[in-house]
């Protein structure tokens, strides 16, 4: 009877004395970054190019031109893009479509010659027509 206790005691230890279940570990994997680029691939000079009040242009030109990339860190949102074309300040454009980042996404824009636009004469068509027109 002694040597069952003593297995016993020993069985008990045994069972008490090991991890239920190994905790998974976190880890630190770093948040990934949320960001906006934006593609210039139509004809046009743009100016001033803005999403949420950052500035997607290049810094030598202070503009978007035609085949420039500008890539930013952003928070999420929405919103639509806004612009200039270079000539006449007074008039502001923007994209007609809103441009929506969500966290940790990475979203791309392109401006093409056919990507409709407005501007704040109420002027609505691609960005190629409604540049013409100034």
């Amino acid at each position: 009877m002694k040597k069952f206790i003593a297995v016993l005691i020993v069985f008990a230890l045994v069972i008490t004395s090991c991890e239920d279940e190994p905790e998974k570990k976190l880890e630190n994997k770093p948040e990934k970054e949320t960001t906006l680029t934006i593609n210039n691939e139509s004809g046009v000079y743009i100016y001033s190019v803005k999403w949420h009040g950052i500035e997607f242009v290049d810094m030598i030109y202070k503009s978007l031109r035609p085949g420039t990339t500008v890539t930013k860190n952003v928070s999420s949102g929405s919103g639509y893009i806004f612009f200039l074309d270079g000539r006449d300040a007074r008039i502001i454009y923007q994209t007609a479509d809103l441009v929506v980042v969500g966290k940790n996404e990475n979203v791309e824009f392109t401006f093409t010659n056919n990507t409709i636009i407005k501007d704040s004469l109420g002027n609505i068509g691609p960005i190629s027509e409604v540049f013409k027109e100034k």
